[in-house]
């Protein structure tokens, strides 16, 4: 992530690596069924509950190197860390179970954001999957000691039916 200011205390602020907030959010649903539809059929008394959840957060780590020739910029990279429990992607019949990243507003000392805190302000759908990708398998970049502290925890309850 590229932040570029000409204000350097709001470059400082923006560019911590605690200031950047992305998330992974699962998404729990079903297909609406239409009225008259043929061969739709419900159980009595069982209705679901579609919901979207939080399951980590991007945790984030300033480059080494600063360009002397831009002093207004700063970047930063990041990692999502997956649990080796997190169910993949996947959809069965009507039943659907799906990721997003989502970018929020940044957290800042004296920076309040339009819409609040909570706003999304991109999303963009994601891919688990149970098997890597031909080629080289993914590291771990982050440096040692990283965790992600700035997430609410692990969503691992499911509550499907009410």
């Amino acid at each position: 992530m590229t932040i570029e200011t000409t204000d350097p205390q709001a470059l400082d602020l923006l560019s911590a690596p605690r200031s950047p907030v992305v998330r992974l959010l699962r998404r729990i649903s079903t297909q609406e069924t239409t009225a008259g539809s043929a061969g739709a059929k419900t159980l009595p008394g069982l209705e679901f509950e579609s919901s979207s959840q939080e399951v980590t957060a991007a945790v984030w780590w300033p480059e080494h190197a600063r360009d002397p020739r831009s002093p207004q910029r700063r970047v930063l990279h990041g990692e999502i860390h997956l649990s080796a429990g997190l169910k993949p992607t996947s959809r069965l019949g009507k039943f659907e179970l799906s990721y997003s990243v989502a970018v929020y507003p940044p957290r800042a000392v004296a920076f309040l954001p339009d819409g609040g805190a909570e706003a999304v302000l991109q999303r963009e759908r994601v891919v688990i999957g149970t098997v890597y990708a031909a080629g080289p398998r993914p590291r771990i970049h982050s440096p040692p000691g990283y965790d992600d502290a700035s997430s609410t925890g692990q969503a691992s309850e499911f509550r499907l039916f009410r």
